[in-house]
């Protein structure tokens, strides 16, 4: 057994950074890690981190709307008090409640996140990255034994309504040992997926099929796209259709007349969201086409 502590020396430095106020958040998978090359290049840092974000639905981490409200509901440190002795149990656990005033959308796809496992990393108000060091040096966020949504806080005539969120870290080691901070200027330039929804205008054809596509929360029409966004795919054989042309609708924002040759009984989508012309958007339920 490994007793062996070396002490390391205490002398007070000209860098007093510790972690301020946490206003938001990156859910990852338990494997996601960022190397220690990257940590260093901001650039590469938030490509890194987008690149993350918009990839597949299993392999990708969530950057989390901002944090309205927050209470530390951390448990304590244990100690066994006797006459003969003042011995410590256990130095108990980070918990933390968070409070996030969005919308009834966001507050029901945050149900979707509840989970036992994966691992979180804290943006501060100083715009700091905070997480775990590796012994590689790489940077990961911390494991947590629970992320819990709960019911919502109604308004009462003095508070906001709100989507309150438990995370409970694993192992308090990963910060009071192996804590990283580290300066994120550009958190705002990070995406978050939007889910996309499509309407179908009119009776489609073999040559035709007229659609909007509009925010799934919102109904905001989604504009910019272009044929390579959209992914046409037939329900028999799930082969893509060809769409030769995608135009849109002056008068119409988020409508595109959809063109090609032999369009059959199929389903209709944009295509992965790293993959669009514009980000970030996704079609969780592609569209039936019924010709």
């Amino acid at each position: 057994m490994e007793c062996d502590v070396v002490k390391k020396n205490l002398g007070v430095s000209r860098c007093n950074k510790m972690p301020e106020m946490i206003m938001g958040m990156i859910t990852t998978p338990n494997d996601f890690e960022i190397p220690a090359a990257t940590l260093e290049d901001p650039v590469l840092l938030l490509d890194y981190l987008n690149d993350a974000i918009l990839a597949p639905a299993g392999q990708r981490i969530y950057y989390w709307p901002s944090i309205k409200g927050f209470e530390n509901i951390s448990q304590e440190a244990v100690y066994e008090d006797s006459p003969y002795a003042y011995l410590p149990v256990r130095d108990g656990n980070y918990r933390f409640k968070f409070m996030f005033r969005e919308n009834l959308c966001l507050h029901k796809a945050m149900y979707t996140h509840r989970s036992n496992t994966g691992r979180v990393i804290f943006i501060d108000s100083e715009n700091q990255l905070f997480m775990t060091e590796t012994a590689a040096l790489n940077g990961k966020g911390f494991q947590m034994q629970l992320l819990h949504t709960e019911k919502l806080v109604f308004n009462d005539g003095s508070v906001a309504t709100k989507s309150p969120v438990v995370v409970a870290l694993q192992n308090n080691k990963e910060i009071d040992t192996a804590g990283l901070l580290l300066a994120f200027d550009a958190f705002s330039d990070l995406n978050r997926i939007v889910d996309q929804k499509m309407k179908v205008i009119g009776t489609p054809t073999v040559t035709t099929i007229v659609v909007d596509v509009m925010a799934d929360c919102d109904a905001t029409p989604l504009t910019g796209l272009v044929v390579a966004d959209f992914l046409l795919v037939d329900d028999d054989d799930g082969t893509a259709h060809t769409i030769a042309t995608a135009v849109p609708d002056p008068a119409f924002p988020g409508r595109y007349t959809l063109t090609g040759t032999g369009f059959e009984l199929s389903k209709l989508g944009l295509k992965p969201a790293g993959d669009l012309s514009v980000q970030a958007y996704e079609t969780p339920v592609p569209v039936q086409i019924t010709i």
